[in-house]
């Protein structure tokens, strides 16, 4: 009798607890968001109040909410939820000024993202058997494989790329394979983890919020759960402003539908991402974390050089298209090897032949990545007249110093957890300060060009101040630069570089490294309590290849103002 009332009450806790759970989820109300923006701008208003409410929001084409052309018009969203029903983009903004959004958050459903449990393994772990969890569906894309621990909640393994996928739809059961050098012994998931892989719906476009020639763009208070590609996302703006906005992964108890297990991802890449601003983006008190790639993210473009003659410069434009370099912009001048030149005025700018055959070919050779790849395929080059002869070899790269992202700022951000690096920035006159780095499986802190994806530039007067970096599991703060060639810059890639009152703890060595530096000021500093535990044998740069105990590495830096001792350093390789 008494096992048959704890059976009774057992039952009737499972139900109550079920239809409680039931009760708290609200998938929001289909609502035209974009009609009700419309006609209050349209009314004349200048501060738009939407009210507060969860709202299911059908796509126009490939974007949920389209502005465009709106200038000093502020639109109020507190306590407003934007779901987006299709895996498209939630908000695109296009030229537009002065436009401010504040208190609003973004979410999918479906989401552009599945989960599923480990349940069977290969014994190299190359093939990996998954049944896909409750709530979460079978459509994938992409190749790119998160494993987390369902007991931390946090990144169990490194990430997979070029993995494969069988999907078995009737038994949602899919088989990934990973690639044959995926290495068992740096393989650290086991039965049980749970995986994260993108996906779609009905269709696909990239980014959560993407905002295109801009000027003085306001998000105060946005918060993106889930995201296609970046959250956040800007091309070609200028001086936008972003405080106390968030890339974080949804708690179950909010969720906007039953899950089987809770959301282990937040966005699908980049947290905030700016590419090829005229003045750079401010970022305060902004948190990315969960997020499937970088948290923050600065850069301008590189154009390949294909050679020179005087004063006139032959260019192919990235990915094969127009270079983003006016008349009158200063230029950055990079040689193959790594070597900076002193900046150029540009004085004109005119479209010239067809690709020879040696430029295809050498373009082909270089191994350019996602989109950089399409350069080789150009259909003409650029003569571009510069202000004084140089001398470059086939591969340099050119960049506009005007498309940037010069005069950033990224203060009191938190970045991290997350599966890549906490912050990039490859732009000058900018201020990294009082931010938190936690729980990178990349680089903490990153300023360097990168010649295979075509990113530019390197550093001026670089303010890196005060911030914490922990449990990393690359160089905590690097400075740095690398030739197209992969050799190491030589001094003056990056000039006037303060890092100055750091903190990296519980990471992996080297806690800073820093090369092709004219003007380094390295003050008050510490590395505390190294952990090379997690540190993957091909990881060999920075000195680690001769001695993985090294906290700080320096290589063809110059002009060292310093307090730890590192002048003993300087010349070693």
């Amino acid at each position: 009798m008494k096992n048959r009332i704890l059976i009774i009450i057992s039952c009737f806790l499972a139900v109550l607890n079920s239809n409680t759970l039931s009760a708290q989820i609200d998938p929001g109300r289909n609502f035209d968001l974009q009609r009700f923006i419309d006609k209050e701008i349209s009314n004349g208003k200048k501060e738009i109040v939407i009210p507060p409410g969860r709202y299911r929001v059908k796509p126009n084409g490939n974007t949920h909410l389209l502005f465009e052309n709106l200038n000093d018009i502020t639109i109020l969203a507190n306590d407003v939820e934007l779901i987006c029903t299709e895996t498209v983009q939630a908000i695109n903004i296009t030229n537009c000024k002065n436009l401010k959004i504040q208190g609003l958050a973004v979410d999918y459903d479906p989401l552009p993202f599945t989960q599923g449990r480990i349940v069977e393994m290969s014994d190299d772990k190359t093939q990996l058997t998954v049944d896909i969890l409750e709530g979460y569906t079978t459509n994938l894309r992409n190749d790119k494989l998160e494993i987390y621990s369902p007991k931390t909640g946090e990144l169990v393994t490194r990430t997979y790329y070029s993995v494969t996928y069988d999907v078995d739809e009737a038994n949602r059961r899919v088989v990934f394979t990973k690639k044959p050098q995926a290495n068992e012994q740096h393989s650290f998931e086991e039965i049980g983890d749970i995986i994260v892989f993108d996906t779609y719906n009905k269709r696909f476009s990239p980014h959560s919020i993407l905002m295109r020639d801009s000027e003085g763009l306001v998000l105060d208070g946005i918060t993106v759960y889930s995201g296609t590609t970046f959250a956040f996302f800007e091309m070609s703006c200028n001086g936008s402003k972003y405080v106390n906005c968030k890339v974080d992964r949804r708690p179950l108890e909010s969720d906007i539908k039953p899950r089987e297990v809770k959301r282990m991802r937040s966005n699908n890449a980049d947290g905030f991402h700016s590419k090829s601003a005229e003045v750079g983006p401010s970022y305060r008190n902004c948190l990315a974390r969960y997020n499937g790639d970088d948290g923050f993210a600065i850069s301008g473009q590189y154009h390949v050089i294909t050679a020179t003659n005087e004063n006139i410069i032959t260019v192919v434009g990235k990915s094969g298209k127009t270079p983003d370099i006016k008349v009158g912009d200063p230029v950055e001048l990079v040689s193959y090897d790594g070597s900076r030149l002193e900046d150029a005025t540009v004085l004109s700018i005119k479209k010239g032949r067809a690709l020879n055959a040696e430029e295809k070919k050498f373009l082909g050779t270089q191994k350019f990545l996602a989109e950089s790849g399409k350069t080789k395929d150009a259909p003409n080059v650029y003569l571009i007249e510069i202000d004084r002869p140089i001398n470059l070899p086939l591969g340099s790269v050119i960049a506009s110093a005007n498309k940037l992202g010069n005069g950033f700022e990224i203060i009191e951000c938190i970045a991290g957890p997350n599966r890549s690096r906490g912050i990039i920035a490859k732009a000058s006159n900018g201020t990294i300060a009082n931010n938190q780095l936690i729980s990178n499986w990349g680089m903490g802190i990153k300023c360097s060009p990168e010649h295979q994806w075509l990113e530019a530039g390197s550093g001026n007067n670089l303010m890196i101040i005060n911030n914490i970096v922990k449990y990393c599991r690359d160089v905590g703060i690097a400075v740095y630069a690398f030739g197209g060639n992969g050799q190491v810059g030589t001094a003056g890639a990056h000039n006037n570089i303060t890092i100055q009152g750091n903190t990296v703890s519980e990471s992996i060595n080297p806690g800073f490294g820093i090369t092709s530096t004219i003007g380094l000021k390295f003050l008050d500093n510490k590395v505390i309590s190294p952990d090379n535990t997690n540190l993957l044998p091909w990881r060999r740069d920075f000195g680690r290849d001769k001695d993985s105990n090294r906290t700080v590495y320096l290589e063809n830096v110059e002009n060292i103002e310093e307090n730890f001792g590192l002048k003993i350093l300087v010349h070693e390789k």
